[in-house]
């Protein structure tokens, strides 16, 4: 996966249903290229699926990162799927652990009583010794993150019964062509094309979800504690991502502490040793953890699960 795969990645993340012909305009590639690219990507699994979901800001929701630790007796498959069957989760991974078992997860949730009911599922689940949940500071400049689905325009009306019916079929297939959601709508092309602006107006993201250890890479995660007398959050993630380009993914940062989760995407793990070496070092860094993830499960988002209860309530059958 090389530089080119990673802006197709992004690309299709803030709107999935791109033409090729305008990510060629915006890669300089031929839109052939670009077509090629991103089947590859779904072949090898880094595209692990298209989805439809509500943004943050439509649900007025918040994210979280959570790290589960556990006495090591618990059946992972198991363990996993009892994480993520709380709508909030979306996504567990299994983590490098010294003794134990150790998962990390991401999370969506609303208000104060979502995140209490979130951790208090975490903390009950058979075999927990200890969690840690870090909410998230909600990125509202996509320059210095563009990790979770918010959606940066301004967001306003309700949900009419043509959205829905165009809903009921793009959700299970983001990038389902206007022509065919025209034909099993009964709506004219135009008013699907239409539609499908308007809903993106009120909130409706199609994105992408991928799993980038398809591709043969690794996935380690630094957390890094910030010195802000001597580097503020942003310019720490600067910093970062300017040393390490090629391997930088993404950051999330924290909302109540000066900390920040760096992704990064390596070929191999003294790679990943250098990277958190050159981290640790830097002046402005009281204290790095890294954690290599080996593998994750999707779970859907709270923002699809949500669509999926308003279609089915409006009993368009």
């Amino acid at each position: 996966m090389d530089p080119l795969d990673k802006k197709i990645l992004w690309e299709l993340h803030e709107n999935c249903r791109v033409s090729y012909q305008t990510l060629s305009n915006i890669l300089g590639i031929s839109a052939n290229a670009v077509k090629k690219r991103v089947a590859k990507l779904i072949d090898t699994g880094v595209i692990h699926s298209f989805t439809a979901l509500l943004s943050f800001e439509r649900m007025n929701s918040e994210a979280l990162i959570g790290l589960v630790y556990t006495d090591g007796y618990e059946k992972e498959t198991h363990f996993i799927q009892e994480l993520g069957n709380n709508p909030m989760v979306h996504v567990v991974g299994t983590i490098a652990s010294g003794s134990g078992g150790a998962y990390n997860f991401t999370a969506q949730y609303i208000g104060a009583q979502g995140l209490a009911e979130l951790g208090r599922h975490v903390r009950t689940l058979d075999h927990v010794t200890d969690t840690e949940l870090f909410p998230l500071l909600m990125p509202k400049d996509h320059i210095l993150s563009k990790a979770l689905p918010v959606h940066l325009k301004k967001i306003s009306g309700n949900f009419s019964n043509a959205d829905l019916k165009v809903l009921r079929w793009l959700i299970d297939d983001p990038r389902m062509s206007i022509s065919d959601v025209a034909n099993n709508t009964g709506l004219t092309a135009r008013r699907v094309g239409r539609t499908i602006q308007q809903l993106m107006d009120k909130g409706v993201m199609f994105s992408v979800r991928w799993n980038l250890s398809a591709g043969g890479y690794d996935l380690i995660s630094i957390r890094t504690r910030i010195d802000e007398k001597k580097k503020s959050i942003n310019e720490a993630t600067e910093w970062v991502r300017s040393k390490f380009p090629e391997e930088f993914w993404m950051n999330y940062i924290s909302a109540d502490a000066p900390l920040v989760f760096f992704s990064f995407v390596v070929l191999n793990m003294r790679v990943a040793e250098r990277i958190g070496r050159a981290i640790k070092e830097a002046d402005f860094v009281k204290s790095t953890i890294i954690s290599v993830q080996f593998s994750e499960t999707k779970f859907p988002w709270l923002g699809t699960l949500k669509l999926r209860e308003m279609i089915k309530e409006a009993n368009l059958d």
